[in-house]
């Protein structure tokens, strides 16, 4: 694969200069930036050092949001992301740029698909997904 340059710069602008509020892709791509941040705070408030009730109770409410908020991930790279993909690729002239960024985009697509379906079992193994028939009873899933 050809090398990219990844580099970042630091500037002010407004929400809406990046994201035009009459943009088709607007919708989804500030849905992936609140997930971003979203699984950034998660991921730093599960790191406490202290051991109380109330703490370990956060945690695993951290747990919980984690996964909730890495499936809605999953769910953004795998219809939105991949759909837009698949537009630019019918268009002509191709974008060079995405072109050479889509083999990362899929893999990337993959590598959340392959997390997402370990994940369900630890979703609900920690309550974020409750249902009735995830209820034990026994030893064995009601149904």
């Amino acid at each position: 694969m050809a090398s990219i340059d990844l580099s970042t710069q630091a500037f002010h602008s407004k929400l809406n200069e990046f994201f035009p509020p009459d943009h088709p892709n607007t919708p989804w791509l500030l849905r992936l930036m609140f997930i971003r941040d979203d699984v950034h705070f998660e991921f730093k408030s599960i790191h406490n050092d202290t051991e109380g009730v109330d703490d370990i109770w956060l945690r695993s409410y951290f747990l919980r949001r984690i996964s909730v908020s890495l499936l809605e991930a999953k769910n953004v790279f795998s219809h939105e992301l991949r759909n837009y993909l698949a537009e630019q690729k019918a268009t002509k002239p191709v974008d060079k740029t995405l072109a050479a960024l889509t083999p990362h985009f899929d893999e990337a697509i993959n590598k959340v698909e392959d997390l997402t379906a370990h994940l369900e079992g630890l979703r609900n193994a920690v309550g974020a997904h409750v249902r009735p028939d995830y209820a034990l009873k026994g030893g064995q899933r009601c149904s």
